[in-house]
Parts: C-alpha cells; structure tokens; sequence
C-alpha cells in the first residue's frame, strides 16, 4: 500500500512511519523539513498551505493519506479538496474529543470558553463515543 503521511516525523507520526514501513508499506513524508525524513522519501511543503503542494500530492498516488497536523475544519477542507476524485483513503488524527469541553459541546452543554487549550481538562467519559454513535 501507498501511505502519504502528512507529518511524520512527531511522536505520533513517527510511530505511525515506522509502523507502516515494517509492515511493508511504501510511505511518503509530507513536512516542512523534508530532509529530516530519513531514509524515506519526503516532500518538502508546509501542512498549513496544502492546496499550493495539491499536484506533488497527488502525483504520488497515494492509497492512504494520514494527516496527522490536521488543526482546523480549514485543514480537513483543504485535505479533501486536494484528494477530491481520488481513490485515496483518507484518515485525520485529531485530539479534541479528548477534552471536557469537547464533551460537553458534544452533549449541547456551553461549559468553557473555546478554543480549547493544551492544558484544558480532559474528559472523564471512557468510550464516550458509545453513546454517541447508533448501533
């Protein structure tokens, strides 16, 4: 499988690389600072600007493409602009349903000030989603 990983070199994405190349996979970078990619192939390009790299993007012909700096509903429409017509897969990693205030929006509760914070609390909820999503 073809993986573009928009990221790849943080905690996360790094993890998520390394994982894929030793399952076989071919992975492409997506970073600012291509050259820090290692032994595997990268594309210089900023996550922030991503309809400027939309053709170098493509070209790779990804089967999967992960964003894992994905910060804003303006990234996740650029993300799905620049695959639009394309069989890729896409997967957006994100943290905010980690928080209270995320719950709490979530269940029509206004119980902070947004945007949410680093150091903001974290839910309480385990599988919050369970009764979120039907079935």
């Amino acid at each position: 499988m073809r993986i573009l990983l928009i990221g790849g070199t943080g905690f996360i994405s790094g993890e998520i690389a390394r994982l894929a190349v030793g399952a076989g996979h071919a992975v492409t970078l997506f970073h600012r600072h291509a050259a820090s990619g290692g032994a595997l192939p990268a594309l210089a390009g900023d996550a922030e600007r991503l309809p400027e790299h939309a053709a170098a993007l493509r070209e790779i012909a990804p089967d999967l493409v992960v964003h894992s700096v994905c910060h804003s509903e303006q990234h996740a429409r650029d993300l799905l602009a620049v695959f639009a017509g394309t069989d890729a897969r896409l997967l957006v990693l994100g943290s905010q349903d980690c928080y209270a205030a995320f719950q709490d929006t979530a269940r029509g509760r206004d119980t902070a000030d947004f945007p949410i914070g680093e150091d903001d609390p974290l839910t309480p909820i385990r599988h919050y989603y369970r009764d979120r999503i039907p079935g």
